[in-house]
């Protein structure tokens, strides 16, 4: 099912697809109110009525510079990839339907709450803090993803402190 596959993760960067301009404009062209995710709201779009060909050879890489990359900002790529999906099954309500609540979450919000807990668990507290407060307001985790997540309710120097005693 592409339309589920293309709902776990991106699956390809802009730079290697060839698309029929047809099916851009039939997706509706790019979202330009997100920043990262427009590419993959996109493949979203086109899944639900085109054909979409993987080709399994590489055919292009992508190259990261030192320089400012949107991209390096992972608590935004994150909730840009939320964001998409959000719209993708507004606009969509069938599909929504389709694969029901419970699906819908862990695709959307477990999926989000896995990503804060990746970055937290590499030390990057600064990028899930985001995360874990969108979860955290909106009601989303299990109780001791809660816990885990209650801290970046704080100041980030009293997060900080609560992470330093706890390794203690």
């Amino acid at each position: 099912d592409k339309v589920a596959t293309l709902l776990e993760g991106c699956r390809w960067p802009i730079h290697a697809c060839l698309t029929k301009r047809n099916a851009i404009v039939g997706a509706g062209g790019f979202n330009t109110s997100l920043t990262i995710a427009e590419d993959y709201l996109l493949w979203m779009e086109v899944s639900v009525t085109g054909t979409i060909i993987r080709v399994p050879e590489v055919l292009a890489r992508y190259h990261h510079h030192d320089g400012v990359q949107a991209t390096r900002n992972q608590a935004l790529a994150a909730l840009d990839t939320f964001r998409a999906k959000q719209l993708f099954f507004h606009r969509h309500p069938e599909i929504a339907k389709q694969l029901g609540p419970d699906r819908i979450d862990a695709l959307t919000w477990d999926k989000l709450i896995q990503q804060g807990n990746t970055l937290h668990w590499q030390g990057d507290i600064e990028n899930a803090r985001p995360i874990f407060r969108k979860a955290l307001l909106a009601g989303h985790g299990s109780f001791s993803a809660k816990l885990r997540m209650l801290p970046s309710l704080l100041p980030l120097s009293i997060h900080r402190a609560i992470l330093a005693a706890k390794k203690s």
